[in-house]
């Protein structure tokens, strides 16, 4: 199969625009180097995303309710933009590591884990990606009661990103 080509237009001497034929690549690396100049207008300096999607050993795990999730270990995490990416619907699902980050909690904070763990979500909005992370407060399981845990079903830990 051939080179795909784009048609893009340049003004040549005379003013009138001339056709020419533009690789799909190259106008995908110009459309990069153009968000890169407009973050770093915007003063933005680190960049973060989840870990590479390379071949992951998934961990399962039940969660007791629908959990939202976020593409940051938290929804508040500092020098970072983080909001809700979608949902894991509650039930047997898979993880594949566990992050530090914000506490998370509903009624009582005594009770709460800081453990957010990298997963594909259910439901995504329509600019996310998975993956993307859930909170650790939601897993059952008696090996996850107390504060701070992240455990498979198996009662394994959950290893760290």
């Amino acid at each position: 199969m051939g080179r795909r080509w784009l048609v893009d237009s340049v003004p040549s001497h005379d003013r009138r625009m001339t056709p020419i034929k533009v690789p799909r690549h190259a106008v995908a690396r110009r459309a990069i180097a153009l968000l890169a100049a407009a973050v770093t207008v915007a003063g933005v300096v680190t960049v973060t995303a989840a870990p590479a999607q390379a071949a992951r050993t998934k961990y399962w795990v039940d969660t007791w309710r629908r959990v939202p999730g976020s593409n940051c270990p938290g929804f508040a995490v500092p020098d970072r933009i983080c909001g809700k990416q979608g949902d894991l619907y509650a039930g047997r699902n898979y993880v594949f590591c566990k992050a530090w980050g914000e506490d998370e909690w509903i009624t009582d904070p005594s009770v709460h884990n800081h453990w957010w763990l990298l997963t594909d979500l259910d439901t995504l909005l329509p600019s996310a990606t998975n993956p993307d992370y859930v909170s650790a407060y939601y897993l059952s399981g008696s090996a996850n009661s107390a504060n701070d845990s992240a455990f498979d079903i198996y009662g394994h830990p959950i290893p760290v990103c």
